[in-house]
């Protein structure tokens, strides 16, 4: 009895560690920014070296802010894209991301901090 159940265990565990997440990899159609931008979002919630592969010669245009970026004393203006935590490796086959040029300063975002006297 005391086999069988140290056989169970070991069985149980041995499934436990092969369900450890793998890398994951993303390819993103040529302009598709709210797909980069999951991506790597995605990306960032594991420990594993994931991979994202743009369009071969494509164009994401940023046309909108995903955060802000503060130093703690004032506003550094939005990004774009979410901040990469972890490993992620980018193949950009040529393509080029960039900001929108017809922008009306929607990426940028004033700060003001409550100031107590």
């Amino acid at each position: 009895m005391k086999f069988l159940s140290k056989y169970l265990i070991l069985c149980i565990m041995s499934v436990i560690c092969s369900l450890k997440s793998q890398a994951a990899t993303f390819t993103i159609a040529n302009g598709d920014v709210a797909a980069l931008r999951m991506a790597i979002l995605e990306a960032s919630k594991n420990n594993d070296e994931d991979i994202i592969i743009l369009a071969s010669n494509g164009l994401y245009e940023l046309t909108t802010v995903h955060e802000s970026v503060m130093d703690g004393t004032a506003d550094k203006g939005g990004v774009g894209l979410p901040t990469v935590r972890g490993t992620l490796i980018i193949r950009g086959n040529g393509a080029t991301i960039r900001r929108a040029t017809q922008r009306k300063n929607h990426h940028r975002k004033s700060y003001y901090p409550k100031r107590s006297f």
